[in-house]
């Protein structure tokens, strides 16, 4: 199996596993706690999660190397399934263990994919190759996602067996893919001549060193451009269902186009485009944004296929990110670019949490205030050189 479709396959699988918990997950907790308050309970402890470890897992991730860092992710998700089998079996009344254990189940491996995945792709394949590896990433996960969210509602119907059977499986496949590429010496192994490490957990002060000194606005855009993420498809339902009192079919179709949407926003940012083309994708998501507040029900599915399309305007942001990194670095930087992103969304929701109407808006207005200040950090990023902050070890990338 080529370094390409081992990794693709990894990617678009652990989708497939999110895509399911993120249905099956908040129906559990509300079936358990008899209230919809048991979802609200499910998202808190997932941000919760999430933000923690991606503020512990930076430095692991170095010095372990991203491989390790993944299959930890696949065994976690794993042994949290098997917990969560035992919580239901022996314990169904409780309910706050049967949270925390799906929350968990959900949050770990996704926050230590995405520190790793990073560091993966930067050790095994060129720099010339990292834009285009990184869009067919983008995109397989939005199919896996898809995919998964189906199996989530199979898995509904179906209660407990189909996504326990999924989650092992997923799981198994992940493994033995990460076996066969370690054995098939597809990483990078450091330098006989270079100083080990210890295994150290969090961010270095050599990481915020580079994210001030080299890429700024670059880390600062991709912070941004992170948030945007997480915001646009969360603060949907609400402003949907209870804003414009549309019926739930609606926000299905907006969520199903802003999914379209990043697929083929993933297709066509895959391939190099110009600074131009980028800025533009830009602006037009800061106006895009901003005109969701006084969109009729169709125009706003419109939106957000336009949307979700220009927002993968972020790989090619992230692949120079990833290029400039040191290889020591690249897991530190990674897990503080979403460290940060998941406060920002997190901080913003709790706008909707309030439970007023002007909430959601307020939400769209300030994502349009996101995207308008990512377009001037663009273009300061794109005017700086790259400064390397110290020389590379030997057998760094």
């Amino acid at each position: 199996m080529k370094n390409e479709n081992a990794v693709i396959a990894i990617a678009s699988l652990m989708a497939v596993g999110s895509g399911v918990l993120l249905v099956y997950a908040p129906w559990s907790v509300t079936v358990s706690s008899g209230t919809f308050s048991g979802t609200g309970r499910f998202f808190l402890f997932y941000v919760i999660t999430t933000i923690a470890l991606s503020a512990i897992s930076g430095r692991f991730i170095d010095t372990c190397g991203g491989h390790s860092a993944l299959s930890l992710a696949i065994i976690f998700r794993i042994a949290l399934l098997l917990i969560w089998m035992l919580l239901t079996h022996t314990a169904p009344n409780q309910h706050w263990m049967v949270v925390l254990s799906l929350a968990a189940m959900a949050a770990l491996p996704d926050s230590l994919y995405r520190s790793s995945i990073p560091a993966i792709t930067k050790a095994a394949f060129s720099d010339e190759a990292l834009l285009r590896i990184n869009g067919s990433i983008s995109a397989w996960r939005q199919i896996g996602y898809i995919v998964g969210t189906l199996l989530g509602a199979i898995s509904v119907s179906a209660h407990d067996n189909v996504f326990a059977l999924v989650q092992i499986a997923i799981g198994i496949i992940c493994g033995a893919t990460l076996f066969h590429m370690r054995r098939a010496g597809n990483f990078r192994r450091q330098a006989s001549g270079s100083p080990r490490r210890k295994i150290g957990f969090g961010v270095g002060a050599d990481a915020f060193q580079f994210t001030s000194r080299d890429s700024p606005a670059l880390v600062i855009s991709l912070v941004l451009f992170g948030s945007a993420v997480v915001l646009l498809p969360m603060n949907a339902a609400p402003y949907v269902i209870e804003v414009k009192q549309l019926p739930s079919f609606n926000l299905g179709l907006i969520e199903a186009a802003f999914s379209v949407g990043t697929l083929c926003g993933a297709v066509y940012f895959s391939r190099s485009r110009n600074q131009s083309i980028q800025l533009a994708a830009c602006a037009l998501l800061a106006f895009g944004v901003g005109a969701v507040p006084y969109a009729t029900a169709e125009i706003a599915i419109a939106l957000y296929l336009t949307i979700g399309f220009f927002i993968q305007v972020s790989i090619p942001l992230g692949t120079t990110l990833q290029i400039r990194c040191p290889g020591r670095l690249i897991g530190q930087v990674a897990s503080l670019v979403s460290l940060i992103s998941s406060l920002i969304a997190a901080s913003m929701m709790m706008i909707v949490s309030t439970g007023r109407v002007s909430g959601p808006k307020a939400v769209y207005f300030l994502l349009s205030g996101i995207f308008a200040v990512s377009l001037v950090l663009m273009l300061i990023s794109f005017r700086a050189a790259p400064v390397s902050i110290e020389p590379k070890l030997e057998g760094e990338r």
